[in-house]
């Protein structure tokens, strides 16, 4: 049965595996695969564990431009068992699901 962090490992192995060539990131299609590849591959080497007290809520704001940067947050937020809810203009809050 996977855990948890095998399953944030998943989502961020399918997210490295789109194709972000038509995201609107500034970058060219070779940069922005190359950008998508170098993030989901830090993400995938950091060290994700669940916390024992997770915060209640946390926000993460970042540039538009900058598609990578959420990346590590959401998955180190996803390891501490969080939930996200995606705002109006894509932005979105991460809080405990309790």
């Amino acid at each position: 049965m996977a855990t948890l962090i095998d399953r944030v490992r998943e989502g961020v192995r399918a997210w490295a595996a789109m194709d972000p060539a038509g995201w609107g990131t500034g970058l060219s299609p070779a940069g922005a695969r190359r950008a998508l590849d170098e993030a989901a591959g830090a993400v995938l080497a950091a060290p994700l564990a669940p916390r024992p007290r997770p915060p209640r809520r946390l926000v993460i704001w970042c540039a538009g431009n900058v598609f990578t940067a959420p990346a590590p947050w959401a998955a180190w937020f996803a390891s501490m068992q969080l939930s996200s809810a995606w705002g109006r203009s894509g932005s979105t809050s991460v809080h405990s699901p309790k």
